[in-house]
């Protein structure tokens, strides 16, 4: 095990913009192998977060800590080579440190109990395959798994940590055509290769912490390692897998390409259903707490970046973005709150970060807070870059008051209202961004976007 100490760079953030979902009509269909374009799909806001760094960037990893930090791994192509970069984002300000300075590719990402990032890498030079933790201190161990023989590569690889924060790796190894298995038990590493010889595998463990790895052949596949063997189904004929996730009931649910689909265990078989038809390459998917599973996705034909969500066969999709060639390698995280973070690259390899925000809601500051048809709000204009207006009533009601929250949910503005009416507010030393203005009346409240620009 070696030490990296490595230097942290800060950067603010450049701009916050507001862009609206497009709204897309589409019908529920029923279970195996059926169109699952779901009920009408509201997706209010998604706030673009530009990345300073983001320059010839290809993401491999999101992850969400417990205190709201983002965490993303990223592939930096260099002129002459690769390294693998690890960037954190605390909605104000970010920090970015290059883990090699040698051909290294970053493969996965995973966050340990105590939320330290924990990252699956492959360095070409050397063919060690390797996991760079960080501590406490803030510094970075690596510790090799595993080196490759001969003309052996690494093409695909997939991480996941156990209750007791032990990895397990998933990984194709290209020339030797097959797939491995690595375990670590706290005191050294075993590997299993006698599972298939697919591609794309992605690993996931149950609530046993035995490991569920989908992947592809020339079909769809899944393999779970229990009572001290591989058991395999074939889940979809021509399909390629893209990610895996184990529910609360511990059922396996895939995602998979070409076109977009979901299959999910439904003990006994398995159910499939279709939620976008067009040509897609890339996905990943991630479930919410209360069991709803959300997939963001690269759509070939438009290269745009578009987001699914549903469960089982009931799914709706749209476009969240669609500028140019975007949505490449697109990796998504939920936290604790249900927010939605996607991170993904643009045309020129440029890494965009979007985050999906109830505006309305604001639930953990009013919990009990009612929609009120008397209430009324209305915001001018939008987007502003010096001043706007803001024309409210509230009857029956002494007084309210009006706040302003930024994309992460803060307040940065308060103010006292006496009575009905405008009042214009300067835009002053905000950032660029969208904010949510909430008026409030003892246990009612009503809210509106307003976006503040450059």
């Amino acid at each position: 095990m070696k030490t990296l100490q490595l230097d942290t760079r800060k950067g603010t953030v450049l701009r916050f913009m507001c862009i609206l979902c497009l709204l897309l009509a589409s019908r529920a269909y029923s279970f195996q192998s059926e169109s699952a374009l779901g009920s009408e799909f509201d997706s209010d806001t998604w706030a673009h977060i530009e990345v300073p760094f983001s320059e010839d960037h290809v993401p491999t990893g999101l992850e969400v800590k417990d205190d709201g930090i983002v965490c993303i791994l990223a592939n930096h192509n260099l002129s002459d080579r690769v390294n693998v970069c690890y960037a954190e984002f605390d909605g104000v300000e970010w920090e970015y440190e290059a883990l090699s300075t040698d051909t290294v590719y970053g493969f996965d990402l995973a966050l340990t109990s105590d939320c330290r990032p924990v990252v699956l890498a492959y360095s070409g030079p050397s063919q060690t395959m390797d996991l760079y933790e960080r501590q406490s201190d803030l510094t970075w161990t690596v510790e090799n798994v595993a080196t490759l023989q001969g003309m052996e590569y690494i093409t695909n690889a997939s991480l996941a940590l156990d209750s007791q924060d032990y990895p397990h790796i998933a990984v194709h190894i290209a020339n030797a055509w097959e797939m491995r298995y690595y375990r670590y038990n706290g005191i050294s590493w075993s590997v299993i290769d006698d599972f298939g010889n697919g591609k794309f595998p992605k690993i996931v463990l149950d609530n046993q912490d035995n490991p569920r790895i989908s992947y592809s052949i020339n079909d769809l596949m899944l393999s779970v390692f229990a009572l001290n063997q591989w058991w395999t189904q074939e889940i979809r004929n021509g399909a390629s897998s893209r990610a895996v996730v184990v529910d609360d009931n511990d059922m396996t649910h895939i995602c998979s390409t070409p076109s977009l689909y979901h299959s999910w265990d439904a003990g006994p078989g398995w159910g499939s259903a279709i939620i976008d038809d067009s040509s897609v390459s890339m996905a990943d998917m991630v479930m919410g707490s209360d069991g709803t599973f959300y997939i963001a996705y690269n759509e070939n034909l438009n290269q745009d970046l578009r987001f699914a969500v549903g469960a089982d066969s009931v799914w709706s999709y749209d476009v969240i973005d669609w500028e140019g060639i975007t949505g490449h390698h697109p990796k998504i995280a939920v936290d604790d709150e249900d927010n939605l973070y996607v991170v993904f690259a643009s045309e020129f390899y440029d890494l965009n970060l979007m985050i999906y925000r109830d505006w309305v809601g604001i639930e953990d500051e009013y919990s009990s807070a009612e929609m009120n048809s008397l209430l009324d709000l209305s915001i001018s204009p939008c987007p502003t870059s010096d001043f706007f207006t803001v024309s409210y009533q509230y009857p029956n009601v002494n007084e309210a008051s009006l706040e302003i929250f930024d994309v992460c949910g803060r307040v940065v503005r308060k103010y006292s209202l006496t009575e009905e009416g405008t009042s214009t507010f300067e835009v002053g030393n905000l950032p660029t961004g969208v904010y949510a203005v909430v008026l409030k009346t003892g246990d009612q409240m009503i809210s509106r976007c307003v976006t503040v620009i450059d």
